[in-house]
């Protein structure tokens, strides 16, 4: 067991809105998929499941979010909420990327090993590949289809968000697909922290953003007025 026993672990990056508790052997989910609207409903859920873990905010040990890559606006979303715990609640905020995240989900039900394929909502995906123990065998990265395809591990699952569209660019070419995770179960994400602590190379104690790559950014078509007076 480690100092980590209460713990409110929040996700926004993913296309979803979740916030879980875990205390003991309590746990307490509220997971939603939507496209926007998580800055609404994260707070509202994070009450829920502390009011149905039967905990009060001072309980906690720890908060852990999300890192990326994932959703820009989505992300900011959750990482300012837990940062935002954290600091009036004097407490750790514990970064996980959504990478890891859902590789732990996949690994804890199948124990094979997997590459976590996201959407980025542009043309390339957000790739990672772990082994059968949950564990990162190569960098984040952001790939095109083409170069994904060719560094991919040969006994690797596909999961994430991402395969959809990822099998159609490369016609069916890959055999080994699991379309059920989409959104990470931070719960059991939480319940490893809570039985492992802070393994190297799967939590984040002071968690910051991954992006991979920059936001798209529109830059104005025409030149800004520079104000009447201004110095």
């Amino acid at each position: 067991m480690s100092d980590f026993q209460n713990i409110l672990a929040l996700d926004t990056a993913l296309g979803g809105c979740v916030a879980a508790v875990v205390a003991g052997e309590r746990e307490a989910v509220r997971c939603e998929a939507m496209v926007r609207g998580q800055a609404e409903r994260l707070i509202p859920f994070a009450q829920e499941v502390m009011e149905e873990a039967g905990l009060d905010y001072g309980d906690l040990d720890a908060v852990l979010c999300t890192i990326g890559p994932g959703a820009f606006t989505g992300l900011r979303i959750g990482m300012s909420a837990a940062r935002a715990f954290g600091l009036s609640l004097d407490i750790p905020v514990i970064g996980v990327t959504t990478l890891q995240a859902l590789a732990m989900n996949y690994v804890a039900e199948h124990g094979l090993d997997c590459s976590v394929v996201l959407e980025t909502k542009r043309s390339d995906f957000y790739i990672q590949d772990f082994n059968a123990q949950g564990l990162a065998v190569s960098a984040p990265r952001a790939e095109l289809a083409e170069v994904l395809l060719k560094a991919l591990p040969r006994n690797s699952v596909l999961i994430g968000d991402g395969v959809v569209r990822f099998i159609n660019e490369i016609h069916g070419l890959w055999n080994d697909v699991d379309y059920g995770y989409g959104l990470a179960d931070m719960a059991m994400v939480a319940q490893v922290l809570q039985d492992q602590g802070l393994v190297d190379g799967v939590f984040e104690r002071d968690a910051r953003p991954v992006y991979l790559r920059d936001a798209d950014v529109s830059m104005p078509k025409k030149a800004s007025r520079i104000l009447e007076g201004a110095g």
